[in-house]
């Protein structure tokens, strides 16, 4: 995640990440994109597994699963920074 840290949410109507292009609108999501990215846990569910897009859509988190390859589901929890 620390790829994406201190990066603004950006989503279809707001493109607030560092890419030349409009990841949020490419990847179907709304996240803390950076130059797109290297997670996406709010992508699109693909049936879990492999998939092929042209785009990296699915529900990802790269250095676990590597590249393509969706999630079935994730639990995102926040708490307070002072924890």
């Amino acid at each position: 995640m620390v790829y994406h840290d201190g990066q603004r949410f950006s989503t279809r109507d707001r493109d607030n990440d560092r890419s030349g292009g409009h990841c949020a609108e490419q990847c179907s999501s709304g996240w803390w994109f950076n130059n797109c990215h290297f997670s996406n846990l709010n992508g699109v569910y693909h049936q879990g597994g492999p998939y092929n897009h042209t785009f990296r859509t699915g529900i990802e988190w790269y250095h676990w699963k590597g590249k393509s390859y969706s999630l079935k589901g994730v639990e995102m929890k926040v708490r307070p920074s002072d924890f």
